[in-house]
Order: C-alpha cells, then sequence, then structure tokens
C-alpha cells in the first residue's frame, strides 16, 4: 500500500499534540532568548555610548572651564575666578539634584519601557517611518 488510509488512534493524536506542544514551548523559549539578547544589546549600547559621551563632555567641560578661569582672572584675581566657577557647580549640582525626576528618572524610565515593553512590530514599523526616502 502506498497510502495508509487508517485513522489515526487517540493515542496517536495525543503523540501528534505532545509533539506539537514540545515544538511550541521549544519555539516560544528561543524567541524569548532572541529578544532578551536583543534588548540586552540596545541597552548595553546605549550605556556605552552614554559613558563615553560622559567621559568625553567631562573632559571638554574641564578644559573650557579652566580657559574661562584663566580670561576670568585677567579682570579679577585668580582665587575669586576658581571660586565664582566653585559656585556656578554648586548651582548647577543643586539643580540636577532638584529636577532628578523630569532630568534623569523620567528618560530613563521611557527609554526602559521603551525597550522592554513596546512590541516588536511596532518598532519594526517606526524604524520604517524614519527612513528618508
Amino acid at each position: 500500500m502506498l497510502l495508509d488510509h487508517r485513522n489515526p488512534t487517540m493515542e496517536d493524536r495525543m503523540r501528534s499534540a505532545r509533539h506539537s506542544l514540545r515544538r511550541l514551548a521549544t519555539l516560544y523559549l528561543e524567541n524569548a532568548k532572541i529578544t532578551t539578547a536583543e534588548k540586552l544589546t540596545m541597552f548595553c549600547t546605549a550605556a556605552t555610548v552614554g559613558v563615553i559621551c560622559l567621559v568625553l563632555a567631562l573632559f571638554a567641560l574641564a578644559f573650557v572651564t579652566v580657559a574661562l578661569i584663566e580670561l576670568l582672572a585677567l579682570a579679577i584675581p585668580v582665587w575669586a575666578s576658581y571660586l565664582i566657577f566653585a559656585g556656578i557647580y554648586a548651582v548647577m549640582i543643586l539643580t540636577l539634584i532638584l529636577l532628578r525626576e523630569p532630568l534623569i528618572m523620567n528618560p530613563i524610565a521611557r527609554f526602559m519601557s521603551k525597550l522592554l515593553l513596546e512590541p516588536e512590530s511596532e518598532r519594526r514599523a517606526e524604524k520604517k517611518e524614519d527612513k528618508p526616502e
């Protein structure tokens, strides 16, 4: 007989259903692994770029500060120039502490929630819309 026309038994159906469920569970697990790897990669990339930009900005800020102190020292004593810039940085630190939620926490929370909670299809649709034609 070339084709087996017998009806599958209940045992065959159960075995087939079990096999299909195992395969489905395996595929869901693989999808979760790939999605996790993608999201971790995006997070680590953003963190690395952020740290590099922060370090470079600190160096630039240090050089600009020294240059401005030297410029201000032409008009007033050097110690007064340093005190003025210390005061400016103290005000900046205080402002940052007082506004930490809208300046730091909210953007990080938005990034993480978008990264972790937004469906993949929406992210791909956004990327296609952002591309110039």
